[in-house]
């Protein structure tokens, strides 16, 4: 069975693009005579674009998935035994299909889980194969195993009879152990399918749970969001009132520090009319006890003139008494009142 690729409106425009430009380089090539970019051009389509869509495509032959892209690009096969989950996805991301809508399957590989992502143009058609062949191959794993275990018990019953008559314990021992190590690898691949059938199953029960958790989700997102909103509310209630109360405090405390304040400014500027006053008051003692002096110092300097103009007049009144012969008391009289 084989299933094209899906090819994208974008692609083709893409293609077409490529071909006008060709048709640009054998024009080119008509008026300039220059044939190496219409031949690379020309090869670029022959050799890996035509290729991407004509062999690419995936087809499933004997239980496997074969994944071919172009020519020499990308070839790859998938046991349908080892694929593990198929999802619808749309992605713009380099693989190997001509489409953004994708299959994308996830498989086991080395005991490791890998993804591929094509884009058949019938996916559905494509899974059906791919469950179809898995089933398959579980059927003929159960029918093999059952048969296997027919034959190898008929054999251990032969082998027992025969052990039990020409063998030693030893030799019996040996070749039940060689069956039960058959038996295990026989029952490895039945294991590894029914733990894949269990991992499907736990996946469909994962995607129900998610959905019956967004569907709770949904119911309790509007009470959530009440009693969120009644919550913030209520914080931003008590954050106004904390905030209320610290302006209070801290016009209190602005007040307090500016009552004293003024308070200290207060007695400094009584402290400064104090030393004023006391300063004026010693100023004005220093003037008062310095007009004090000048007064004695006028007085003294009275005394001394009065008594400079007394020896005065008495060696004037001297000098008359000799002069004109009068008495002393004369010629003191006479002396005073010229001197007036």
């Amino acid at each position: 069975m084989k299933i094209r690729s899906k090819i994208s409106s974008g692609i083709l425009l893409s293609t077409l693009l490529y071909l006008l430009l060709t048709l640009a380089t054998f024009i080119v090539w008509a008026v300039t005579k220059i044939y190496i970019f219409s031949a690379v051009f020309v090869g670029l389509f022959l050799i890996i674009i035509l290729p991407l869509y004509l062999h690419t495509n995936y087809k499933i032959k004997n239980g496997t998935l074969y994944i071919n892209f172009g020519l020499f690009i990308f070839n790859y096969a998938i046991p349908c035994y080892n694929i593990i989950s198929m999802t619808d996805v749309y992605s713009n991301a380099p693989a190997p299909a001509l489409s953004g809508e994708k299959l994308r399957i996830k498989y086991v590989k080395n005991g490791q889980i890998k993804t591929i992502n094509i884009s058949p143009a019938d996916k559905q058609e494509l899974k059906d194969a791919i469950n179809q062949q898995i089933q398959q191959n579980k059927n003929m794993v159960k029918e093999s195993l059952k048969q296997i275990d027919k034959t190898q018990l008929q054999t251990v019953i032969d082998n027992e009879a025969q052990v039990q008559n020409k063998m030693d314990k030893q030799i019996y021992q040996e070749q039940q152990k060689q069956l039960q190590k058959d038996i295990k690898e026989n029952y490895k691949d039945l294991e590894y399918l029914e733990k894949r059938a269990q991992k499907a199953v736990t996946q469909q029960y994962i995607t129900e749970q998610k959905q019956a958790i967004k569907q709770a989700n949904a119911q309790l997102l509007p009470k959530q969001m009440e009693k969120f909103e009644n919550g913030r509310n209520n914080l931003q209630r008590k954050q106004l009132s904390a905030l209320i109360e610290l302006k209070d405090k801290q016009e209190k405390e602005q007040r307090k520090a500016e009552n004293a304040k003024w308070e200290q400014q207060k007695r400094e500027q009584q402290k400064l009319i104090k030393q004023k006053v006391k300063q004026d008051e010693e100023s004005q003692k220093k003037k008062q006890q310095e007009q004090k002096l000048q007064q004695q110092k006028q007085e003294q300097e009275e005394k001394r003139q009065k008594e400079i103009i007394k020896q005065q007049l008495k060696q004037k009144s001297a000098k008359l008494e000799k002069q004109l012969g009068l008495d002393k008391q004369s010629a003191q009289k006479l002396f005073e009142d010229e001197t007036k």
